[in-house]
């Protein structure tokens, strides 16, 4: 019966250990090989080689060819080249073989755009190098400035360095690598000689000892540098470490694209860049608009929104070399150049070269006040970043422009002086790219009129009043390539309603107009596209351009007196204004309230005015839609939502929560669970790649603190959340820090400071409440929301005042005692969260001094508490009385003193007034001490009249926590400090000093190094004595597992094991000093202070390191014994502590001379 092979594509790669000459047979066959195997390679595969193969193996005079390489028919014709190289005999007595093919992939990548290597630009070797080139180069500028524009000649400057750094590239490739290479060649080429063989051959070996020396120096210098950085970065470099566990991917390819005209997928790079081109030719192709609907968009504009004529002449003053300084100075060292591929890096150098400053400073202006520019600063190339959906669809892609570097300097320029005068146009609910401004103010606004929602409509739930509420839902819009669709002409006459200067008008107008776009589709380019509308994404100036251009639309809704929007009120005091939420914005995700049908029938319009004005387009289709209360009110708003094509309403029946600005609109406990089930997952997935990895307890908090938890800080400054959500959190970073440590590492050594002898990991509910605690520090200033124009802290004061029916809001967050809870909460809420966050501070206002009026507004129960002694209760209806109620000012005295037990007020009260009275003189009820002073005509007097405040007692809260209050609140790192006073540091880290952490930390160790002393300092050792105590069925013996002598301990397992302390008796006899002790040595380690171990009879080798190094190498050869069964042998341990020695000086030494 005949075999059958299946042939596929593939590649046949090895050792043989056969020859074709030696081993071949009269018949054919060959004598060491199946008579099968041959046929099935003669047959169906090819060798890559053929004619070419020299002998592969070698071994004193006797050589052979015993290595190869077959591929399929189909493969062998996409051979590009093939590559035998010869390896040095220390590794291998066989040669290296490397084929390369080029298959017809048509996803293989293009080359891209050529791009500088910043880098040069830290080399003084370049530096100096393009110094002298720029000198040498000047007359042929001079030359150049007799017949071209500054413009002009500053293009051909750019060109001539651009050609420069490219020689230099190509010239400075490493020495060790090119003489490599040639070598290789030479040897290959000596092979495959037939004339004076001999003679080739005796310097043969020459050669092959030249080629071996530099792969081994390449090799070692490679191999040093690699454990010095791992040593230095490997546990302290949050980015060193997800870089060196990432799997290599390979680069974002768009593999196939759909022809929108005929509906067909194309995965040919020629058809994938026509698409692209089309789309975009066509999306920058600006639609006619009515300059009628122009000027009724902008009528809405209030007259008072206009620049100043301060403005203007900042905005047009002369650019100064200064300015384009401070922009290099700041300018991002990984930023993506342009075409004309000099990185900010190489730029500095060019700009900051003396004779070009006045050419510069030429062009900056000239920019500036006549619009004109070099030619280079209107081309582009466009990258493409995936968005969600089809990635065939050209639509679901993000473009990013990558301008020149010199043209974004210039428009940094500008954008800083924009920035200064622009955010008086822009309302106060569009923050997006607004100095001052952070995202999470809509984010916590947003939550707050919900949650208000939602208590009304409880309240009204439980009146049975729930008919008459209104039925307010919010639209998240969206629109379709909002950048790239803005009209120039629309914007020039925004910019102008503005009054903006006319040269800045024409500058910014001109920036963005008449530009040329390339697209990089997989490394491959498209002709140029005209752009002829839109800003360009990754342009500094065109995100406060887009808020330019937004602001007349969202002016109209907010001018509108017939569009309510979310009402917000005060409910404990008609007095204040209501608080009319239309709309809050970031750049271009605006999400609009809307309170009736009305309501949604102006957006529609204002929405559809402001697409036929500016040529924007919104995706009806992706608008989102909820119910602000959580409740089901489709059947109100059904039929008009579908007039909009919208389908669904979103609300807390909802199994999972919409997101808005990427915060999760949580309307209901199942919405949280969920929310957090996936965002519980996705940390799992974070952690991943790094849960096998042999990493320190540094490494570890490294890897949590900025890997894991910093993907929770950005939703916990607006989502509330649980202490079960929290623990959640928390549990997945113990099971990543304590696996493969036992015993463990409790929790509150993880994160206390490293200064004090933790890792430094943030505790999560701590962090969560310093967070919060942004915005609770601005409301402990503010005395009233009258004196404040921020709507966020407006907001927040109805809020908590609604919430405690309080007319302070103060009181609530300064004494917990006065806060209410009057309704059945469905889920937890801001409020929750702001108290856990406040009542994290530690407090004590006994020494506070207040005012009589001050004292009489305070609620009674905040001024009153039971001694320790009593038992008894306060009464219930002390809660609701105010000091005021059962307290009177003496009319002479200035005191506070009863009312008269026959006061027509206290009636009200009824029992109350006099149960108090009684307890206070009985002693089971006592007054606050920073109330007591009030009660006492000497003290009372002395206080100055004044208005009440709770000033004194949020001062003295922030004060005795030695946090420092602003507008924008107190940093995080100021707020876990206060509440972790109390907190104790054990004694075995207490005793080591601040400075001896510091340094231990600093220090480049391996994993085990660290980790071992480490453990040993926090007595988390797993000694046998333990492991018996702890699992008795599975370690059946408290002895030592190594000497079966004594009972285990730390000491024991570490030092004092018979074995061992033959090894530290070796080290210390060796590299330190005859006197040191086991004793000295461990001491030095428990306090980390090395000083009565310090001599070291190796100056490059530091005692402290002889004694980590010898530690790991006791550590890992009890594992082998315990494990492997490999016997614990002195003189094996010392001779590898000895290499370990050699092997750090030779790192450090290879280090310092790179």
């Amino acid at each position: 019966m005949a075999t059958r092979y299946y042939i596929f594509k593939l590649e046949i790669v090895g050792d043989f250990n056969y020859s074709y000459e030696k081993h071949r047979l009269p018949d054919g066959s060959l004598s060491s090989a199946p008579a099968a195997w041959i046929s099935l390679l003669e047959d169906h595969y090819i060798d890559c080689f053929k004619d070419q193969k020299l002998p592969t193996w070698s071994l004193n005079s006797h050589s052979s060819i015993l290595d190869f390489i077959f591929c399929d028919s189909f493969s062998y014709n996409k051979i590009h080249d093939v590559e035998q190289a010869y390896l040095s005999n220390n590794w291998t007595d066989h040669n290296l073989l490397g084929v390369t093919f080029l298959y017809d992939d048509p996803n293989v990548r293009g080359p891209g755009s050529w791009k500088a290597n910043p880098f040069l630009a830290r080399s003084q070797q370049f530096r100096s190098a393009l110094a002298k080139h720029l000198e040498s180069r000047q007359p042929a500028v001079l030359e150049v400035q007799t017949y071209s524009s500054p413009q002009q000649t500053w293009d051909w400057i750019k060109a001539d360095v651009k050609s420069y750094i490219k020689s230099y590239q190509l010239a400075d490739n490493n020495w060790r690598l090119k003489t490599l290479k040639r070598l290789q060649s030479k040897r290959n080429m000596m092979l495959r000689q037939s004339k004076n063989r001999g003679l080739y051959y005796q310097v043969l070996e020459t050669v092959n000892v030249q080629i071996s020396s530099l792969q081994e120096s390449i090799a070692e210098i490679q191999a040093l540098k690699a454990g010095k950085q791992w040593r230095e970065k490997g546990e302290k470099h949050a980015g060193y470490i997800k870089r060196t566990a990432m799997i290599r991917e390979t680069q974002r390819s768009i593999h196939a694209l759909t022809d929108p005209s005929s509906n067909s997928i194309y995965e040919d790079q020629p058809n994938k860049l026509r698409i692209a081109k089309d789309f975009y030719t066509a999306l920058y192709q600006p639609d006619i608009v009515a300059p009628t609907d122009i000027q009724e968009l902008l009528s809405s504009i209030p007259a008072n929104l206009r620049l100043t004529s301060d403005d203007r002449s900042f905005l047009t003053s002369e650019i100064d070399f200064d300015d384009i300084l401070a922009v290099l100075k700041d300018s991002p060292r990984q930023s993506s150049p342009g075409s004309d591929g000099l990185p900010y890096e190489i730029l500095n150098l060019v700009m900051r070269f003396p004779p070009f400053k006045d050419i510069i400073l030429t062009i900056f202006n000239a920019a500036l006040d006549n619009a004109i520019f070099p030619d280079s600063w209107n081309d582009s190339i466009m990258t493409l970043l995936k968005k969600k959906g089809d990635s065939k669809d050209m639509g679901n892609y993000r473009p990013l422009s990558l301008a020149n570097c010199d043209y974004k300097c210039f428009t940094t320029v500008l954008n800083r002086r924009l920035m200064e005068v622009c955010p008086k146009l822009i309302n106060s609910n569009q923050i997006g790219f607004i100095p001052g401004k952070y995202i999470a103010e809509n984010g916590l606004r947003c939550q707050i009129l919900m949650e208000d929602a939602e208590l009304k409509w409880t309240l009204a739930s439980q009146q049975g009043t729930t008919s008459n509420l209104d039925r307010d839902i919010g639209l998240l819009l969206d629109q379709e390539k909002a950048y790239d669709r803005v009209n120039l002409s629309y914007f020039r006459a925004v910019l102008n309603r503005f009054g903006f200067p006319e040269s800045v008008v024409n500058c910014l107008h001109n920036l963005m107009a008449n530009n040329r776009i390339q697209i990089n589709i997989n490394g491959y380019f498209t002709d140029p596209v005209a752009k002829l509308r839109g800003f360009k994404q990754g342009d500094p100036i065109s995100c406060i351009c887009y808020d330019l251009a937004f602001e007349p639309f969202l002016q109209n809704i907010l001018q509108d007196r017939d569009f309510r929007g979310y009402v917000l009120q005060n409910r404990q005091d008609p007095t204040s204004p209501e608080i009319s939420t239309k709309l809050l914005c970031y750049a271009d995700d605006a999400l609009v309230f809307v309170h009736d049908k009305q309501d949604l029938r102006l957006l529609k319009y204002y929405m559809e005015l402001f697409c036929r004005a500016s040529n924007a387009r919104f995706n009806y289709s992706k608008v989102e839609a909820f119910s602000l209360s959580g409740r089901d009110t489709s059947g109100f708003w059904s039929r008009s939502l579908a007039n909009m094509n919208i389908s669904h309403l979103y609300t807390a029946s909802d199994p999972t929560p919409l997101t808005y600005l990427g915060f999760p609109l949580i309307q209901s406990t199942i919405q949280r669970n969920n929310f957090m089930a996936t965002f519980i997952g996705k940390l799992k997935q974070t952690l991943q790649p790094h849960a096998c990895r042999s990493i320190s307890v540094l490494g570890k908090a490294t890897i949590v603190n900025t890997l894991l938890l910093s993907k929770c800080w950005y939703i916990f400054r607006v989502t509330p959340l649980t202490q079960k959500d929290l623990q959640q959190i928390t549990s997945v970073a113990i099971q990543f820090l304590k696996k493969g440590i036992y015993p463990v590492i409790p929790w509150r050594i993880w994160t206390l400071p490293r200064s004090k002898g933790g890792l430094g990991i943030l505790d999560v509910q701590l962090q969560y409440a310093a967070l919060y605690f942004r915005w609770i520090s601005p409301l402990l200033q503010l005395d009233s929301p009258l004196s404040t124009d921020n709507p966020l802290l407006i907001m927040l004061t109805y809020h908590i005042n609604n919430h405690n029916r309080s007319t302070h809001h103060q009181l609530p967050l300064l004494f917990p005692v006065a806060r209410q809870q009057f309704t059945t909460r469905r889920r937890v809420n801001t409020m929750d969260t702001i108290y856990k966050s406040i009542d994290m501070l530690p407090r004590n206002y006994d020494s506070v001094e207040i005012t009589l009026p001050t004292g009489l507004m305070l609620p009674l129960s905040t001024v009153i508490y039971s001694s320790q002694q009593s038992q008894a209760k306060l009464p219930q209806k002390i809660h609701s009385m105010t000091v005021a109620d059962v307290f009177q000012v003496h009319p002479n005295l200035h005191f506070l003193h009863w009312k008269n037990p026959t006061d027509p007020s206290l009636t009200v009260w009824k029992r109350a007034p006099r149960q108090l009275i009684q307890g206070i003189e009985s002693g089971s009820y006592r007054l606050q001490p920073f109330f007591l002073p009030l009660c006492i005509p000497s003290s009372a007097a002395a206080l100055p009249a004044s208005l009440p405040t709770l000033r004194p007692f949020a001062t003295h809260l922030t004060t005795e926590n030695a946090l420092s209050l602003t507008s924008s609140g107190c940093r995080s790192k100021s707020f876990r400090e206060a509440c972790s006073v109390a907190h104790d540091v054990p004694n075995h880290l207490a005793i080591i000093e601040s400075s001896a952490w510091n340094f231990f930390w600093s220090l480049s160790l391996t994993m085990v190094q660290r980790n071992v002393v480490y453990r040993y300092i926090n007595k988390c050792i797993p000694h046998q004595s333990l492991l018996h105590r702890m699992f008795p069925s599975v370690h059946l013996s408290s002895l030592c597992a190594v000497c079966s002598s004594v009972d285990d301990s730390i000491d024991h397992f570490l030092f004092h094991c018979p074995p061992k302390l033959v090894v530290w008796q070796g080290i210390i006899f060796e590299f330190l000093w005859p006197t040191v002790t086991i004793d000295d040595i461990c001491q030095s380690l428990l306090s980390l202070d090395f000083y009565n171990v310090r001599y070291s009879q190796r100056p490059r080798a530091p005692s402290h390191h002889i004694i980590f190094i010898t530690m790991a190498n006791i550590w890992k050869a009890h594992y082998r014994y315990i494990f492997n069964q490999i016997p614990f042998r002195p003189p094996t341990i010392l001779n590898t502590i000895r290499r370990d020695i050699q092997k750090m000086i030779e790192e450090d030494s290879i280090h310092a001379i790179l």
